[in-house]
């Protein structure tokens, strides 16, 4: 995956003016916060807000001198005018047309970071009912096909394109449906649906029922191609306080390093803590058993651009980006997450005697 490290200039360095490479260069972080700042944060409820729900609940956030303010959203689309306006200090979204949208009529967020990727241990993807006649991997058995997506310009309609359009096969020659998450399972079961693309646990629940199978994850429609599928949000107020916008990313780092080593390497002792996380804040999740039917990756520093081209190009062929111009580039501030970097490497070495 091509990484691309990019900074955007914003202002004089201060906690009450703005933030950029020079500014979050200068800071140390390394030393302990002399106050406690409230940071108002939205969240979706759900497992996938695993990083910010892990350093909420073993402290990290509290390391920074920062105490969190969760707000639940319904989409990362909703979150979006709230970081504009202030309403929310930070959040989080999948690279959406939505999103790309809200670029094109510039709407003033940074995106500071990476929220998740997709990588070949990824599970969520198209699933086919058993009632459907296709066999794993035939695009070209889709056509006339009923699919059921959760919502419009989503990464689903995405990911469907790329697949459809490697293989020569025109969109409109299958029939997508929005339809909410629960009742694709329900729709699978009974056939009322050929497909629908899933994301844990709902993929497992399919399996295991025997209603459903694999058509290909979200990787395999992607090209086999690694690649990130979000972004973590700063409002314009947010990004000028560098120091404790920094010691967020801090926190959101250590706990997505964490997420990773729990499901990507398995370890039992990191699945535990993420689980306390959770359990915390997600009443589905009651133990870290329930965690086993889901693969989750936490945030890092970088922006791939690469990713994001991908995603704008489908919706752009798509029709769903309606904006003239695109210029999300100038939107980008990785500053905090390269001094949060630094100041975790600090630390790590102290610790270790280098």
């Amino acid at each position: 995956m091509a990484t691309v490290l990019l900074a955007t200039a914003c202002g004089n360095g201060s906690d009450s003016g703005g933030g950029s490479s020079a500014d979050t260069a200068t800071l140390d972080l390394t030393k302990a916060p002399t106050s406690t700042t409230t940071v108002k944060v939205g969240v979706l409820g759900l497992v996938a807000d695993a990083p910010f729900f892990v350093a909420d609940t073993l402290g990290y956030f509290k390391d920074q001198g920062i105490t969190v303010d969760f707000q639940t959203f319904q989409s990362g689309a909703d979150m979006i005018p709230a970081i504009a306006s202030g309403q929310l200090d930070v959040g989080w979204g999948q690279y959406t047309a939505g999103l790309f949208n809200a670029f094109g009529r510039g709407i003033d967020v940074k995106l500071v970071a990476s929220a998740g990727s997709v990588d070949a241990k990824t599970t969520s993807g198209l699933y086919v009912s058993t009632k459907s006649g296709l066999a794993p991997g035939d695009a070209a058995g889709l056509a006339g096909k009923k699919l059921a997506v959760n919502g419009q310009g989503l990464g689903a309609q995405a990911y469907l394109h790329m697949m459809l359009k490697k293989n020569g096969i025109d969109d409109k020659s299958v029939n997508v449906q929005v339809l909410s998450l629960p009742n694709q399972v329900a729709a699978l079961a009974s056939g009322a649906i050929d497909g629908a693309f899933l994301v844990d646990p709902l993929t497992g629940a399919v399996l295991g029922q025997g209603t459903g199978k694999k058509f290909a994850t979200n990787y395999e429609m992607a090209g086999n191609t690694e690649h990130q599928i979000a972004g973590v949000l700063y409002s314009p107020q947010f990004s000028g306080k560098t120091d404790t916008a920094s010691r967020f990313m801090m926190a959101y780092l250590k706990a997505s390093n964490m997420v990773n080593k729990a499901f990507g390497d398995k370890d039992p002792t990191a699945l535990q803590d993420v689980a306390k996380g959770l359990m915390a804040h997600v009443q589905t999740v009651k133990s870290a058993d329930a965690l086993k039917g889901y693969y989750v990756t936490g945030g890092s520093a970088d922006v791939d651009t690469a990713s994001i081209d991908m995603f704008l190009g489908a919706f752009k062929e798509l029709g769903l980006v309606t904006a003239p111009n695109v210029d999300y580039k100038k939107y980008i501030d990785t500053s905090f997450g390269e001094a949060a970097q630094r100041a975790l490497g600090a630390s790590t070495g102290a610790a270790s005697g280098g």
